[in-house]
């Protein structure tokens, strides 16, 4: 997840490259989805358990 951040910094202090509001929106996006993934498993793992009877 970091390869965005170090890309982007490389490019900005090798070779000069501006850092571009698409790269800032694609890493944003990048970090919600990983926020909304990670919410909803701990969401589903707080859940009870189903109850199992046996026959």
């Amino acid at each position: 997840f970091l390869q965005l951040i170090w890309a982007a910094l490389l490019g900005a202090l090798a070779f000069g490259e501006p850092v571009e509001v698409w790269v800032i929106a694609g890493g944003a996006l990048i970090i919600l989805a990983i926020s909304a993934n990670t919410w909803a498993e701990a969401r589903r793992d707080r859940q009870a358990p189903a109850v199992v009877e046996d026959p």
